[in-house]
């Protein structure tokens, strides 16, 4: 399962945001530009405002609440797991 992020004010602030999750945190992030494409990606179909990025989740969900925090940042906000 993933960690959901979605709401971005740009598919700029996005990108940024997935890519600060690469680099700092070390785990993958795919972005999506509609609900549709997101719920293709194998989690429950939450009502979701594009973009959408899913970041993958480590197992012992270390910094999962900085990156809850973070997205702030880059004008998103977390949507669930």
């Amino acid at each position: 399962m993933a960690l959901i992020f979605d709401n971005f004010t740009s598919l700029a602030n996005a990108a940024a945001f997935a890519g600060e999750a690469k680099t700092r945190f070390g785990r993958d992030a795919a972005i999506y530009t509609n609900a549709d494409e997101a719920a293709e990606a194998g989690f429950f179909p939450f009502v979701l405002t594009a973009p959408v990025v899913l970041v993958d989740r480590d197992e012992d969900y270390a910094d999962e609440d900085t990156l809850r925090t973070l997205v702030k940042n880059f004008q998103g906000e977390f949507a669930g797991t």
